[in-house]
This record gives structure tokens, C-alpha cells and sequence, in this order.
């Protein structure tokens, strides 16, 4: 076995690009096994194809079985030489491997600025418990599925190990975080929209605030707490708030009109901080809302959807909005007691919770006559929730439409709890 030879056989089985790239760039990845970076390279793929090649260190391993000899170290050199060759032709290079020591990513970067390239780091985040269910399924391939796949299996006890080796991103990198488990192309899409709107830094400081104060043990018990849905930093909410409230501020936080892509993007990153973080921020702009930020509700409403940002989106959000727009409030509680989406039925259901005297009573009662038949916890606690709340203000009201409407016995027992307890 010969490396040059490898390395000849490979540059004669690339099929070079249709152009040069106008603006040459190497693109690295690094994260966890299992979160995607592979996919992702392939997608950045797809759209660069004309002016880019793909390189990618395990199919070079596993198509010469390099991974199986003492030669195994071959493989990277001979990916770090193609990476100069092509940038030297002047295409832009996708090289799937996995960069997750910051002295790899510096010495990308070397590579990078010797062929005057630019270098766009991708550092992709995916909660652990997602990872593992990946890699048993991987588990159940054969070695000849892997091998045409070009993946490898990892056991739990690698997988924690690669966590703990893994070097976050360095103070110093610039690092576009996008979340294994989200739609790639949009995070794409997005973090593009973000350059263009100048506001890569406000969001990279926001990242590194978090990754200073981060608390891997506090982190553990959140994600636990949330059915290891999202992964998270680890900080309170009085210590997240503390930690953030600088991007809060008039001359820090981006203009309205930079407030959609800014809090779309925060919504994509992992990290369920910045979700807090956003629905916070929006908060601070509620004299600027225009009709149509309610399609920017609904877009967090229906995204990383849970009942730790959907109360809050419900009461605080989608209620101010509708005193403010009230002939939207008809057309939208329509829209989502129709839709079959529980977290739009909760929202509709929930809405009202800070309206106290001013609550459409007769709405409320109406959509929860649509939705009392539906068997999920999260619209049936919604229904004893609303009703409870409003139980505060007109007693007598629940207790009779408790009596006449045939509601569940965990939305009838929530609604009437204060009744009950002020008897």
C-alpha cells in the first residue's frame, strides 16, 4: 500500500467542479458521533457543488482499509493534502471529519488563510439521550451496512468519553452552533440571514456568556427534568438572567427589524437557554409589534415545542398581542382549535391567563367545548388550568359549566381546586 498512490486515485476519481470559487472557503465540523455532521457536510455539498469538492477522512479510511492497518495516521495526512490541493486549484473544499480539538481547527485554519480561503467552522450540539438512540440503531447494522454508509458504531461508555475529550469552541473561534436534531437546511438558511444582518457577534457573545457559566452537573438534572428533549447550560433562571441581561439592553439588543431572524435563530441553537433567553427578549419590543409577529409566535409556538415555552409564549406573547390586535384574535383561535396541533389548541386554551376581569369568557368556554373530547394530557390540564384561573374572578360561571359540560376528571379536578379550597 502506497499513500501517494491513494492520494492519486482519489484526486482521479473527483469529478472537478463547473467553476472556481469566487470566494474560496473551507468548511470543518466537529461534535459528537451521531450528530450529524456528515449530513450536514452533505448538504453544504449540494449547495456549493458547482465551485466545491467533498472531501471526507472516514470513506478515505474505510475505502482503503486504513482504519484495519498500522497505516491508520495515513488517512488524515492524506485528507489534510487533498485539502491543500484543491483550495490551491482555487475550488472551496467540504471536509467531513471531525475537527473536535481546538489545535485541529487552528491548524484548519493555518490551512485555510496559506490558500487565502476563508474558514467556516460548524459545531454541531445534539442532547446525549438523542445521541445513544442513534447509535443502538446504528448498532443493529452490520459491518457491511457501516462500512457502505461510511459510519462507525460507538458504545455508551465512547460516546461519554468523546464528550468528555471533545474541546468546546475557544473564545477566540468564530463558530456557527447549529443543533443536530433541528432542520439543517433552515439553520443554514438562517445563520446565512444572520451574516447579512450583521448580527453573528451579538449571538456568539450570547453563546460564550452561557459557556462560561455553565454548569454540566445542573445542566444534567434540567435536561432529565425535560425528558431529555433539549440540552441545556445548566443555569438557573434568576442566574440566566443575571448572565444575559447585558443583550437586553437598548444599545446592545438588534433593531425590530433584525428581531425575526435574531430570535428565529435563537430558537434553532441547542441549547434551551436561548429559547428562555428569546421569548425574554421579545418582551422588551412590545410597543413596537406589528400585525404580523404573531406568524413569528406561531413559528415558536410550533418549533422545539414544550410546556416550558409554550405557557409562557401563551400568556405573555400571544395575550398582549391580541389587546393590541383584537380583530386577530377571532381568526386566530379559529385557526388553532382547527389545526390538530395540541401546542396551538394549548395556546388558544391558555391565552387568557393573565386577563383576569377582561376575560372572554364565552370564548373560553367555547373552545374548551372543542376540545374537551381530545384525549391529551397537556389540552386536558390546559382546560383545567384556564378555568381555574378564571375561577378567581367568577366562581359561580365554573362551577355551572363544571355541572353542565361532560369534562375529564383531570380537567373538572384542576378547575375546581380554588373553588374547593375557598369553600
Amino acid at each position: 500500500m502506497n499513500k501517494e498512490k491513494i492520494k492519486k486515485d482519489i484526486i482521479k476519481d473527483i469529478e472537478l467542479p463547473e467553476e472556481k470559487a469566487e470566494k474560496k472557503t473551507l468548511f470543518i465540523f466537529f461534535g459528537l458521533p451521531g450528530s450529524g455532521k456528515s449530513t450536514l457536510a452533505e448538504k453544504l455539498y449540494q449547495r456549493t457543488r458547482k465551485e466545491s469538492i467533498y472531501l471526507a477522512a472516514d470513506k478515505i479510511s474505510l475505502d482503503y482499509r486504513l482504519d484495519q492497518s498500522e497505516n491508520y495516521n495515513w488517512t488524515f495526512e492524506i485528507f489534510d493534502e487533498l485539502i491543500n490541493y484543491y483550495l490551491n486549484k482555487g475550488y472551496s473544499v467540504i471536509a467531513d471529519t471531525n475537527a473536535d480539538k481546538y489545535q485541529i481547527r487552528k491548524n484548519y485554519g493555518q490551512i485555510a488563510s496559506d490558500q487565502a480561503a476563508e474558514l467556516r467552522v460548524y459545531y454541531l450540539k445534539s442532547n446525549l439521550a438523542e445521541l445513544k438512540n442513534r447509535q443502538q440503531q446504528r448498532d443493529e447494522l452490520s459491518q457491511a451496512e457501516l462500512r457502505e454508509s461510511n459510519l462507525y458504531s460507538h458504545s455508551k461508555e465512547e460516546l461519554e468519553n468523546y464528550l468528555e475529550e471533545l474541546e468546546i469552541p475557544a473564545e477566540s473561534e468564530r463558530v456557527y452552533l447549529i443543533d443536530g436534531n433541528f432542520d439543517l437546511a433552515e439553520q443554514l438558511d438562517s445563520w446565512e440571514q444572520i451574516d447579512e444582518e450583521g448580527m453573528f457577534n451579538y449571538l456568539a457573545d450570547i453563546r460564550l456568556s452561557l459557556t462560561q457559566e455553565a454548569n454540566p452537573e445542573k445542566a444534567e438534572g434540567m435536561a432529565s427534568y425535560m425528558r431529555d428533549q433539549f440540552p441545556f447550560y445548566g443555569l438557573q433562571a434568576a442566574e440566566r438572567r443575571k448572565t444575559l441581561r447585558k443583550y437586553m439592553r437598548r444599545e446592545n439588543k438588534p433593531g425590530y427589524q433584525k428581531l425575526e431572524p435574531v430570535i428565529k435563530k435563537l430558537w434553532q441553537l441547542p441549547g434551551r437557554e436561548f429559547q428562555y433567553f428569546a421569548q425574554e427578549l421579545i418582551l422588551k419590543y412590545q410597543k413596537d409589534y406589528t400585525e404580523d409577529i404573531i406568524n413569528l409566535f406561531e413559528y415558536m409556538i410550533l418549533n422545539k415545542s414544550w410546556w416550558d415555552t409554550v405557557d409562557h409564549i401563551a400568556k405573555k406573547l400571544v395575550g398582549e398581542y391580541f389587546k393590541l390586535f383584537p380583530p386577530k384574535k377571532d381568526e386566530k383561535i379559529s385557526e388553532w382549535v382547527k389545526s390538530e396541533n395540541i401546542w396551538l389548541q394549548r395556546t388558544a386554551l391558555l391565552f387568557q391567563l393573565g386577563y383576569k376581569e377582561e376575560t372572554d369568557a364565552q370564548l373560553l368556554f367555547d373552545v374548551i367545548e372543542e376540545l374537551k373530547e381530545i384525549d391529551e394530557f397537556f389540552i386536558q390540564k390546559a382546560i383545567g388550568w384556564a378555568l381555574r384561573e378564571y375561577s378567581k374572578i367568577e366562581p359561580i360561571a365554573i362551577v355551572k359549566f363544571a355541572n353542565t359540560h361532560q369534562l375529564s376528571t383531570l380537567a373538572e379536578r384542576e378547575a375546581l381546586k380554588v373553588v374547593k379550597r375557598n369553600k
